[in-house]
């Protein structure tokens, strides 16, 4: 009689608790992927101002960093801050920013000195 109660017992505790099969969805997967942007750049040489325009198609990826994502621009790797949907610069040092349009447009510039600004304007590919 004793297992009875048991294992009666156990059935009961155990229907209970239920193991919990949901996944921690991380907020910065809706920003992965693969942008096709227009790009600008002003480049500065002596007292001349070049402008430029081309297309380019932008990687983006997590960082093992919380809140963190990193943009591969041609041969170039850059981590921005997301804050929001404000784009920061990562470390804090660096001369860029832009701001994520829900989860599918982005804006962000790179300035690599008074001379040298390039502005990029895309939306993720489907």
């Amino acid at each position: 009689m004793k297992i009875l109660v048991l294992t009666f017992g156990f059935f009961i505790c155990t229907a209970f608790n239920k193991p919990d099969n949901s996944i921690a969805l991380d907020y910065r997967d809706a920003y992965t992927g693969i942008y096709f942007c227009n790009k600008w750049c002003s480049i500065g040489i002596g007292t001349e101002t070049s402008l430029m325009s081309d297309t380019i198609s932008i990687s983006i990826t997590k960082d093992a960093t919380d809140s963190v994502l990193n943009f591969n621009v041609g041969n170039q790797d850059i981590k921005f801050k997301l804050q929001g949907k404000n784009l920061l610069a990562y470390p804090k040092s660096g001369h860029y920013g832009g701001e994520l349009f829900a989860s599918d447009s982005l804006t962000f510039f790179i300035s690599t000195g008074h001379a040298h600004t390039c502005s990029y304007k895309g939306k993720k590919k489907s």
